[in-house]
């Protein structure tokens, strides 16, 4: 139920639907699991250096041509401003437009 909560954008009510229970104890197992995972962030969560993060930044701008790009979070849209041009052989723009009506790319 936490996944369909967090992972799925849903309400709670409706993750709690899925999982079977009320919206308030799927909003009481949320807050539950969130203070959990929160308690562990020190241990499993990290963040890189400056030169890690600048490593990174001249590498995605080697290889796919983004300035000053050194990471990404995952299902984080990148909108691009106009249509893109330079792209791979085998895709052509209409690849790059999605549900929300622009051109961008999932990271």
């Amino acid at each position: 139920m936490y996944l369909h909560y967090n992972i799925g954008n849903l309400y709670h009510r409706t993750a709690g639907f899925c999982a079977g229970v009320s919206k308030r104890s799927a909003w009481w197992a949320t807050e539950r699991v969130t203070e959990a995972i929160c308690q562990f962030r020190a241990e499993y969560v990290r963040l890189p250096t400056n030169d890690q993060k600048d490593q990174m930044a001249q590498r995605m701008l080697d290889r796919f041509h983004l300035p000053r790009f050194a990471f990404a979070v995952d299902c984080v849209l990148a909108k691009f401003e106009k249509a893109p041009c330079g792209i791979p052989q085998g895709t052509v723009k209409q690849d790059y437009w999605n549900r929300k009506q622009c051109y961008a790319i999932n990271c």
